[in-house]
């Protein structure tokens, strides 16, 4: 596996964000969600996009019972 360019991951900056910030879950997936919605995709791809973001939001919220 390569190092990431700034030593970190996404989900390493979603860590240190719900720390900094005491973002909630709720917080985290409002944030995902806002960042398609400001997506530069046509709107069939932003669609499919939000599908699946929704769709993974949703499965780690029934795996994490959150």
């Amino acid at each position: 596996m390569t190092q990431p360019f700034f030593d970190t991951t996404l989900i390493e900056e979603y860590r240190r964000a719900a720390q900094a910030f005491a973002f909630t879950a709720d917080d985290l997936a409002r944030l995902v969600t806002n960042a398609v919605n400001a997506a530069f995709l046509p709107p069939l791809e932003k669609a499919a996009l939000r599908k699946q973001v929704e769709h993974e939001i949703a499965a780690l919220r029934a795996e994490l019972a959150i």
